[in-house]
């Protein structure tokens, strides 16, 4: 956590997500350009004694996010959301639009729907070469007993094991980025499973009227083609958007400095 008494100079940015995973994550040097808070969300906390879910719908995060925000103090400040964060960022900037310098959407495909899973799927059969397909295939063939192992850790297991989707280089081992995360498995499956299952993107899309910039990675096979997005994209007033040509679902470990060159001028465009 940040301190709340600190002054910066530094342009706030609110990250959704674990804060453990996505200060590893993120370039060094983010750090120097940005006054960075993250905002950890209840499915990365360690609650066994909650058989449930911590959420029933986004407005519950929502208005957790708000909440943090006032607590800090932001008042105008840009929002970055990754993979299944980005539907987060994207609810909270279309409830408070007032606050969003912009919007940062990074790794993400429209929603989790059958027909989203179907698009990533069909781009990881047309790109992938025949060495990534084998690796997914053993890993995933290991996967099952690994969680038998280790149920706890089968949000962990699942996502390691998908390093063949996850990464440029498909035998990437992520454990340094996931070691000592915790995982609520009943908030991650219900919000995961459901909520980004039925999420409908274009809904209030016209609450979206300050700048976007759309990230993804030519061999995110997770989130699959950036093509996706085109006909919401045509939608929004003001949408920036960088293909990187060598990395997987995470552009700021796959090419760090490429990322952060990316969202430096575009952040600095808009605020000097």
């Amino acid at each position: 956590m940040k301190n709340q008494n600190q002054p910066s100079l530094r342009t706030p940015m609110l990250i959704v997500g674990s804060r453990l995973f996505y200060e590893r994550a993120f370039p060094a040097g983010m750090k120097e350009h940005f006054d960075l808070h993250y905002f950890d969300h209840k499915g990365f906390y360690h609650n066994p004694g909650l058989l449930e879910s911590a959420y029933q719908n986004l407005e519950e995060i929502v208005a957790e996010i708000e909440i943090f925000r006032q607590n800090f103090g932001l008042e105008k400040f840009f929002l970055f959301g990754h993979s299944g964060h980005a539907y987060m960022t994207l609810e909270y900037a279309k409830s408070f639009p007032n606050q969003i310098l912009g919007l940062v959407l990074c790794g993400c495909s429209p929603d989790l729907s059958p027909k989203s899973h179907l698009a990533a799927e069909n781009y990881f059969t047309q790109l992938a070469d025949e060495n990534r397909k084998q690796i997914f295939e053993q890993d995933m063939a290991g996967l099952f007993s690994k969680i038998q192992a280790e149920p706890d850790l089968r949000f962990t297991h699942f996502v390691l094991c998908q390093k063949a989707k996850n990464w440029f280089n498909p035998n990437y081992d992520a454990a340094w980025l996931w070691k000592d995360v915790p995982t609520h498995l009943p908030t991650l499956d219900y919000v995961w499973g459901k909520l980004f299952r039925d999420y409908e993107v274009c809904q209030n899309l016209e609450k979206i009227t300050f700048p976007v910039l759309f990230l993804q990675g030519k061999y995110d096979f997770v989130a699959g083609p950036a093509s996706s997005w085109e006909s919401i994209i045509s939608k929004l007033p003001d949408v920036k958007e960088s293909i990187f040509e060598l990395s997987g679902h995470y552009p700021m470990v796959d090419e760090p400095e490429a990322f952060l060159e990316v969202l430096c001028h575009w952040t600095n465009n808009l605020i000097n």
